[in-house]
This record gives structure tokens, sequence and C-alpha cells, in this order.
């Protein structure tokens, strides 16, 4: 498979994953206002409108973050056969966390979960489905190249 055609398939599983974070990382807001009654980021539950914002502001952050942070981060990690969740997983939560010190998010703990969410989605995309990224590259749980 050619590196561009590798390249579409992961910015656009990427994109699918941090796109899904963005949405259950909301509704996990919204399950925590309901169940403390009360507000998060000067958000009421009841107010449906704030509720799409945050979605689509998490969203409009946590995308270009994952294309742009993911795609050479999993090259890299193909590489040292380290496509692993407790790899992913922590990585997202870093990469999150160093965006939400910017004033772009909503802070380090609103962004940290939020690219935790999204990187484990992603690796259920990209590595659990088996999906040949590149037939040529070693097994997952391979050694590395040299």
């Amino acid at each position: 498979m050619s590196l561009g055609k590798q390249l579409i398939i992961l910015i656009a599983l990427l994109g699918t994953s941090s796109a899904l974070g963005a949405l259950l990382w909301t509704l996990i807001l919204c399950f925590y206002l309901v169940a403390t009654e009360g507000t998060v980021l000067s958000i009421q539950v009841n107010d449906l409108r704030a509720v799409a914002y945050v979605w689509f502001v998490s969203g409009v952050v946590v995308v270009p973050a994952a294309l742009v942070c993911g795609t050479p981060t999993f090259f890299l990690l193909r590489k040292y056969c380290l496509l692993r969740w407790w790899v992913i997983c922590p990585l997202g939560a870093i990469v999150g966390a160093v965006i939400g010190t910017t004033d772009i998010s909503f802070g380090v703990p609103w962004s940290a979960g939020l690219g935790l969410i999204s990187a484990c989605i992603a690796w259920v995309l990209i590595v659990r489905s088996n999906l040949p990224l590149n037939p040529d590259a070693p097994p997952i749980g391979g050694a590395p190249v040299s």
C-alpha cells in the first residue's frame, strides 16, 4: 500500500476517533452535571446549545491536534513496535494536557481526559481493527525494525 493511501486512511481514522472522543467526553460532562446538579465551565446541563458548543469547540481543538501529533507518532510507534494501548492512551493524555496549558482549550483536566479518550478510540479503530495500513510493516508485537 502506498504511503499516500496509508496517510489518507490514517488521517480519516484519527479525525473520526478524535471527533468521537470529543462527543464521548462531552456526554461524560453531561452525566456529571446531571449527577452533581451543578455546573462545570459555567454550563447548565439543560442548555443544549451550551453542550453543543462544548462539543464543537472540543472537536475544533482535538481533531487538528490528533492529525498533527497523531500521524507522525503512529509511524514512529509502529517502527518500534509500540502500538500498545498502554503506550498510546497515556501519550494522548499527555498531548491533551500540553494543549490544555494553552488558551485554546478548557484547561488541563478537560484536555487530558479528552486526549486520553480520543487516543483509546484511535487505538481501537486503528490497531484493533486489523486494518492493514502497511502490509510490509513488522507485526505489532514483533521485534523493532533496525
